[in-house]
């Protein structure tokens, strides 16, 4: 696939000038003015690089670059500038450009500029794909061994997932992927658990001393297994708040409460006290009636959205 590269500028002569001087080796597509860019960034994209002038009206060139660091964060952003410097620093500060350019360019230079940022974009892409590939890899072996070794809590990663993608589309949508692995990777801390005592605690009844207290330590026996795996540091923080009460109670004892506590985590805390109470029996109306009289135990939205899902949403029993 031929990258392409958005050059933005208010002047159309100049645009015009980018498309007869590179449109035979780029693949060139011309935006006038900021709104116009990202407006093609979001219907055409992704673009490999974008050009921008740095002296247009409405939206300059840093306002702009600013803007599709957050929504295209892989394109690579250059800024062509005039003699004044100024901008130079403010440019790299904010929009973190990669090349800032002097006008007039000679094509050798704005050429040998657009080459260095497809090298760095196809960089950036290959590093990650092999990231998330190498990520897919390691999920998978961590699930496959929590179900070789664990099969209930495997079964209740793959009840609670569902309950999580249905509230975490409502909540967070653009987070959900995060919220799903969460879910996946949330019973991790437990393969040292017998099945019997994951069996009665996933059920909500009564453990011995020793192996309660080892239990309630499993969130963070699972952030610390995955706390140190590239792309899943966020997931493990998720994962250690899993039992965090809305008001700050539960484990873990910190002072993190509230909205504070990632949404992940608390769309999580609720998706697995359902889960436990339609495991012992419980419907699901008669299970978020008993949820709300829990005072300070859920985000209010969260088990708002839980208790909208269908009776098809319910997580099935262990005997199902």
């Amino acid at each position: 696939m031929i990258e392409k590269i958005l050059f933005v500028d208010d002047e159309p002569q100049v645009l015009d000038g980018y498309r007869r001087q590179l449109g035979r080796k780029y693949r060139t597509e011309c935006a006038q003015g900021g709104e116009e860019a990202l407006e093609r960034i979001a219907a055409e994209g992704p673009f490999a690089v974008v050009v921008s002038d740095m002296n247009m009206p409405g939206m300059n060139g840093v306002e702009l670059l600013s803007k599709i660091r957050d929504v295209a964060p892989d394109s690579v952003r250059i800024m062509f500038t005039g003699t004044d410097q100024s901008n130079a620093a403010l440019a790299v500060n904010q929009s973190q450009i990669f090349r800032f350019l002097t006008k007039p360019c000679p094509t050798d230079v704005l050429d040998a500029a657009l080459e260095a940022g497809l090298a760095q974009y196809r960089q950036t892409i290959a590093e990650r794909t092999l990231l998330s590939s190498t990520l897919t890899g390691a999920v998978k072996v961590l699930t496959d061994v929590l179900a070789a070794a664990r099969p209930v809590a495997f079964g209740r990663t793959e009840r609670v997932r569902l309950l999580v993608r249905r509230i975490a589309k409502e909540i967070a949508p653009r987070l959900m992927w995060r919220a799903e692995l969460a879910a996946l990777l949330s019973q991790l801390g437990c393969i040292g658990l017998p099945e019997e005592v994951l069996t009665k605690a996933y059920a909500g009844k009564q453990i011995v001393a020793r192996d309660a207290e080892l239990y309630r330590e499993h969130p963070q026996v699972g952030r610390d297994l995955l706390k140190n795996v590239p792309r899943l540091e966020a997931v493990a923080e998720i994962i250690l708040q899993q039992e965090k009460h809305f008001d700050g109670t539960g484990f873990p004892k910190d002072a993190v409460a509230g909205e504070e506590i990632p949404v992940e985590a608390r769309i999580l805390k609720v998706a697995l006290d359902l889960d436990s109470l339609t495991l012992a029996g419980v419907k699901h109306a008669d299970a978020i009636a008993e949820m709300g009289t829990r005072a300070g135990t859920y985000d209010n939205a969260v088990l708002s959205v839980a208790a909208s899902l269908t009776k098809a949403d319910e997580a099935p029993s262990l005997s199902a």
